[in-house]
């Protein structure tokens, strides 16, 4: 069978070989922890939500979607709060909050950007599977009969694309799977962008240097100008695609609020400042930020005293939906800030030459040719315990570095805490994530 590979893969490789081994190649399929970080799963329900506004410009299915995914991954416990102590109260609290955001972010985006770009892009296709053959395995023979093996000149190598049939896969090709967020053209260029949702905590100059030498701009980019047969993406073709397009939505960041104790996530989007006595009927006694620039541009100032933050989906006429809309309306104060500069800051494509795709496919071969290799040479060995095997450490050694980076690594009670790499009750067989190869989850 051909050999599959991925950018989550590809990523991870490079970040620990271990933890490679452990989520894609052990016990066959790899592991996966049970509960999947939070950050996954809000990107998972953002996602299905996002895709649904791209394709059929619907805000309230999409807002449907989104909210459906998360509350069926709340039901099912299926959401890890790593590195926060959580009651069951403040699980409660949390999942509300988290339904909240995803409601908040996509009916904001719909508002606010989504008529400016449709006006400026044709949407042609939202997460289609793609798959495309990096390298080529050995080319088959075929033999004009059975008892011509020795004979000079009986090997028959046939071309299939000089034939005018679309390249089929072979065993031991190497095949990148890929799914891009969406495939759009610029309306006055004619030029396609692949597109990429990122939600973020915060956005800087650092976010910026990052989309500069994410893999996504090289790997998507060449696997959609290089798919073949029935499956093009968009049917493009040999198009080029001139590269990625990130639309970043903040999400604000996670902290724990002194005042009661509560993980919260700080965004205006979901929480707003509630004057307690408000001065007269005209005064509605709502604002969505506590500081903020003067008009005059003079400096800043602040709402004072007598005013308290609030969960907005709980304590605003009309919860989230009618909050947003007020926003996007400019009805709450401070009217003359944009509310939404900040949650959906403006980034230019990231454009990538042919060269740089070239390289990258080059490194990337390399690679995972390698670690096809190394993954068959401990296939061969027998072993109850996958995580005892001398030659592991030779072949998938651990990069401690990665150990404690971001939310940290998935893997670590498996490596540091004496868990069995084995299904249990941390981690089960890992369901895979590309459906036209048997996987299910992004």
């Amino acid at each position: 069978m051909a050999i599959e590979v991925d950018r989550t893969r590809i990523l991870q490789f490079q970040s620990c070989p271990r933890a490679r081994w452990l989520g894609f190649h052990a016990h066959g399929k790899g592991l996966q922890r049970k509960a999947k970080g939070l950050p996954l799963v809000f990107g998972g329900g953002f996602h299905e939500g996002a895709g649904e506004l791209l394709l059929n410009h619907d805000i309230e299915t999409a807002v449907y979607r989104a909210i459906k995914f998360l509350i069926d991954a709340f039901k099912e416990k299926g959401v890890g709060f790593d590195g926060e102590d959580q009651s069951d109260a403040s699980l409660v609290y949390s999942a509300q909050e988290q339904v909240a955001l995803a409601e908040g972010l996509i009916r904001a985006w719909g508002l606010e950007r989504l008529p400016e770009f449709l006006s400026t892009f044709e949407v042609i296709e939202v997460e289609k599977e793609g798959r495309a053959i990096l390298e080529r395995g050995p080319e088959p023979f075929i033999y004009d009969s059975p008892n011509d093996y020795d004979m000079p000149g009986s090997r028959i190598v046939i071309n299939r694309q000089q034939l005018g049939a679309p390249a089929p896969e072979r065993e031991n090709d190497l095949i990148l799977m890929f799914r891009p967020d969406a495939l759009v053209r610029d309306k006055l260029t004619g030029d396609l962008y692949v597109v990429s949702w990122k939600t973020a905590s915060m956005y800087g100059k650092r976010t910026l240097q990052q989309c500069r030498t994410d893999m996504q701009s090289l790997s998507e980019v060449w696997g959609v100008q290089n798919v073949a047969g029935p499956t093009n993406i968009g049917n493009v073709g040999p198009e080029r695609i001139e590269g990625v397009l990130y639309l970043f939505c903040v999400k604000g960041k996670r902290s724990l609020d002194d005042w009661d104790n509560q993980w919260k996530q700080n965004s205006h989007l979901i929480y707003g400042w509630r004057k307690l006595k408000p001065v007269d009927e005209f005064d509605d006694g709502w604002s969505w930020t506590f500081k903020y620039p003067k008009e005059d541009g003079s400096g800043h100032s602040t709402l004072g005293k007598g005013w308290k933050k609030v969960p907005i989906w709980s304590d605003y006429p009309g919860g989230v939906k009618a909050w947003i809309e007020a926003l996007h309306e400019r009805q709450v104060f401070p009217r003359h800030i944009d509310p939404f500069e900040s949650v959906f800051p403006q980034s230019l494509p990231v454009e990538r030459r042919a060269d740089e795709v070239e390289r990258w496919k080059t490194q990337i071969v390399s690679q995972e040719t390698k670690v096809a290799a190394n993954v068959d040479s401990l296939n061969s060995y027998q072993y109850s315990d996958v995580t005892l095997q001398p030659e592991v450490d030779e072949l998938f050694p651990q990069y401690t570095h990665s150990c404690h980076a971001y939310s940290g690594c998935s893997f670590i009670d498996i490596c540091w805490g004496g868990v069995p790499a084995e299904p249990g009750d941390l981690y089960s067989v890992r369901s895979a994530n590309h459906p036209e190869s048997g996987d299910e989850d992004e």
